[in-house]
């Protein structure tokens, strides 16, 4: 595919039907901070964006390329109101222009995870591409298509859903709540997708929803309970960070001053006598066990002053 470097009219660009990066919006706007310091001169501090000339068949003028890759370049040349960008021009048919747009941006790592599984869907779908040349392609194991593959396999109506989220910047749905949907049972993932998008849920709120949905919850019931759900959940996750678990709980210390403190009344049990001719060990006392309770619960603790330790006593 030859290239050519020339200034392009903004309004002779169309977006391609699907582009595979991340949306960023910082990156958008540092974008347009680096170009407005150059002034006039300022498109030329970022480098050129690649289009495909399109085919007569495809071509509406004035629209005549089509963006292949540097759609925030051109987004911040937009918001500037930049008459022209600098673009490289190539002749490529869309599955060529579609994977060189996938590529690029999966050696960026900006690839868009949801995006990329229908990507690697459609051609599985749609061009009957087997899974093992998928992987072959872009130079990865066959597991790790089939596992991108398989996180896109939903129902017409799951996707339909998705697939508006993206039409809207793809701030919903993320490659965790894609692999819940897949797990769900067919019946199952509209209604999950649609609580997801409707209620915004985390992949751990839709976790929860998606079980409520199968046990035959209605929408309203399963997003409910999930948001209510995942309340604790979260505020554990704050106090002892991700991926931590709860530890078990100890009986909290009594208060020994203000108003609402608890005194521990101190009983006196025949404790063991020291060995003859020993005494006690300096700065404890002359009982080795003694036993406090709680006047208000009951709950008693039996210290051994010796071996410096105490227990619960049931």
């Amino acid at each position: 595919m030859e290239e050519e470097i020339q200034l392009v009219p903004v309004d002779s660009i169309k977006p391609a039907w699907l582009n595979l990066s991340r949306y960023n919006a910082e990156v958008i706007d540092m974008l347009v901070a680096d170009i407005r310091v150059g002034g006039a001169s300022g498109i030329y501090r970022i480098d050129p964006i690649l289009l495909r000339r399109l085919p007569p068949e495809e071509a509406k003028p004035p629209l005549i390329y089509e963006v292949v890759d540097g759609y925030k370049r051109l987004e911040a040349a937009k918001r500037l109101g930049l008459p022209a960008v600098r673009a490289r021009i190539i002749d490529a048919d869309r599955e060529e222009a579609l994977e060189l747009n996938y590529r690029k941006n999966k050696e960026r790592g900006v690839i868009d995870e949801v995006l990329e599984a229908f990507y690697f869907l459609h051609l599985t779908e749609d061009l009957k591409m087997p899974t093992y040349q998928i992987a072959e392609k872009f130079g990865m194991k066959e597991s790790a298509a089939a596992s991108i593959i398989s996180r896109a396999k939903l129902t017409k109506e799951a996707r339909k859903i998705i697939w508006r989220d993206v039409a809207a910047g793809g701030k919903i749905f993320t490659k965790r709540h894609l692999e819940v949907l897949s797990s769900a049972p067919p019946e199952v993932q509209a209604r999950l997708a649609a609580i997801i998008y409707e209620g915004k849920l985390s992949p751990s709120e839709a976790e929860k929803a998606k079980e409520l949905l199968a046990g035959g919850a209605s929408e309203g019931e399963a997003a409910a309970q999930a948001k209510k759900g995942a309340t604790l959940e979260g505020a554990i996750k704050a106090i002892m960070g991700e991926g931590q678990k709860p530890k078990t709980l100890r009986a909290p210390k009594p208060k020994t001053e203000g108003p609402a403190a608890v005194r521990w009344e101190r009983e006196a049990p025949e404790a063991e006598a020291p060995p003859a001719g020993k005494e006690p060990a300096v700065g404890l006392p002359a009982k080795r066990v003694e036993v406090f309770k709680c006047p208000r619960c009951g709950i008693e603790v039996e210290v051994n002053w010796e071996a410096r330790s105490l227990r619960w006593r049931g």
